[in-house]
């Protein structure tokens, strides 16, 4: 399947990935410890849940693919713990640093994002330090 990639899901996320701001790049910091593998697929257009928060579709073996939201792709400090995930934001904020005037939802709720970045107000300070850390 195009566009999906094998990545082990970890059953207490570790932080093995950092944001940077600036060119928008993901640095490894440890490697993951492999535990139950699936299949992650990123696509142009993101699924929502019912809250308006991205879900990524992971699909474990041969069942059918689960929507598993943004956040569960963080750790308790607020490390994303998936590759796949970190990039798929890196270039989403690359995207609108780019074309400011586009107009794009927060990628945690159902409302209009601040022109230049993925959150709304209300999110940045919720999430800020999560997907715009330095």
């Amino acid at each position: 399947m195009e566009g999906c990639i094998q990545q082990p899901l970890l059953p207490e996320m570790s932080a093995p990935y950092i944001f940077r701001t600036g060119p928008f790049a993901v640095v490894p910091q440890e490697p993951v410890v492999e535990e139950q593998p699936y299949t992650l697929c990123t696509s142009r257009s993101q699924p929502r849940l019912k809250t308006g928060e991205v879900a990524f579709e992971c699909k474990y073996g041969t069942d059918s693919p689960v929507k598993v939201p943004l956040t569960a792709f963080f750790d308790a400090e607020g490390w994303c713990t998936d590759f796949e995930v970190c990039e798929a934001i890196n270039n989403w904020c690359d995207k609108a640093y780019r074309y400011p005037e586009t107009k794009r939802k927060c990628i945690n709720c159902k409302c209009k994002a601040t022109k230049g970045f993925v959150l709304c107000g209300k999110c940045d300070n919720v999430m800020g330090q999560m997907i715009y850390a330095q």
